[in-house]
């Protein structure tokens, strides 16, 4: 018999309702007020406590409850109520006809939602991976928080505040010694428009119009049209467009000149860009600056004319990667 069975005076087995009945009736005999033992009455309220402790819940467990959660607010926000709020662990979700809004950190799971989502919090995997990615998916998302973690975020329209992968190695199984690449690529995919403040990599965004302010740390990003409101762009950022790109500020110091600027048919290092006058280019004689900085909008025309004029090699195009 445990410590604490002994104290209560239950056995091992005994269940919580046995262990409760016994612990009321310790508490009534030996509580100070009755003229008990101080010391001993202690002993009785720890003694519940540690057996009455829920046992910490194990990854896997946990993983599941998150999951269960988010598929019970799915349901109901698919049901046939419009109006209404309801509870789902940390999260409160209030519906109002075509929109959701969400109060509470998304931590695991899937919700999906056909109309307008607006998440007052962050989006978030679970950190050690496993395969436990949180998927967000409706028509417009919201998200008025950062995604991180190797999140999914999935829209017509979708913006967030910023974005973070993770970083992180895992010892290979069958050789000794060996590490290997489990970094948490987090994804926002936009079939119109995606607008962010800060990138963090390791992350993927692709959307028809894209709208950032800085990319840093290994951010792969695809657009139509994708405008850089910031000065600060990393050497392993990639960007590829199919019809503009625009530096809005006019500070390129932050901008690696070994960023790879890509498009159908050929890419260019940011370096160059920063060099090329824009008078070189057809239409724009006498028109000061470089292509880039100062919001000139570089169309994939200029790209590539300024490409052949230049007689530059064309790097490897690196793919967005789904």
């Amino acid at each position: 018999m445990g410590a604490s069975h002994s104290i209560l005076g239950v056995t091992d087995d005994a269940g919580r309702s046995e262990i409760r009945a016994a612990y009321r009736k310790k508490v009534l005999e030996c509580h100070p007020d009755a003229g008990g033992n101080d010391d001993l009455f202690k002993e009785v309220v720890q003694a519940y406590e540690v057996l009455t402790k829920p046992a910490p819940e194990t990854r896997k467990e946990e993983a599941a409850r998150l999951h269960a959660e988010m598929q019970r607010a799915s349901e109901w926000c698919a049901g046939p109520s419009s109006f209404g709020t309801a509870r789902f662990g940390n999260m409160e979700m209030e519906r109002h006809g075509a929109s959701v809004k969400i109060v509470g950190r998304m931590k695991a799971g899937r919700f999906q939602f056909d109309g307008r989502i607006t998440i007052y919090g962050d989006v978030s995997s679970p950190p050690w991976g496993g395969g436990h990615t949180t998927v967000v998916e409706g028509d417009t998302v919201d998200v008025r928080g950062d995604v991180l973690n190797g999140a999914e975020v999935r829209g017509r329209d979708v913006s967030a505040y910023d974005v973070f992968g993770l970083r992180r190695t895992e010892r290979d199984k069958v050789r000794v010694g060996v590490s290997k690449d489990a970094s948490l690529h987090t994804r926002i995919t936009a079939a119109g428009s995606v607008t962010l403040r800060h990138c963090h990599g390791p992350a993927r965004i692709r959307g028809r119009t894209v709208d950032v302010w800085d990319m840093r740390d290994g951010c792969v990003l695809e657009a139509r049209n994708l405008t850089v409101r910031g000065h600060t762009v990393t050497h392993d950022c990639t960007i590829t467009v199919s019809e503009s790109l625009t530096f809005a500020s006019s500070h390129m110091l932050g901008l690696s000149d070994d960023c790879v600027i890509s498009w159908d048919g050929g890419s260019v290092k940011l370096g160059r860009l920063k060099t090329y006058k824009i008078n070189r280019l057809p239409g724009f004689g006498g028109v000061p600056g470089t292509m880039v900085g100062n919001g000139f909008v570089m169309t994939v025309e200029m790209l590539e004319h300024a490409a052949a004029a230049r007689g530059w090699n064309p790097f490897h195009r690196q793919n967005f990667v789904s």
